[in-house]
């Protein structure tokens, strides 16, 4: 099966869930990835995200981190 990328002028969102700032820093640097591979993207914060945007969204990744034990 052929790897699909979305196209140019789509926006390709890395949304995180963080509390102490770890997966902040991870999905600026998935993001920052994604540019360089000439793939427009942001981080975006999980919490300001509109959900009704993912269903017209070809592709989104998510990044998460837990805090303490892994609780």
């Amino acid at each position: 099966m052929m790897e699909q990328q979305p196209e140019q002028h789509q926006r390709v969102p890395v949304l995180f869930g963080s509390q102490t700032g770890t997966a902040q820093d991870t999905a600026g640097y998935v993001s920052r990835c994604l540019s360089r591979r000439h793939i427009a993207s942001s981080a975006v914060a999980m919490d300001s995200f509109q959900l009704a945007q993912l269903l017209e969204l070809p592709v989104a990744i998510f990044v998460a981190a837990t805090t303490g034990q892994g609780e």
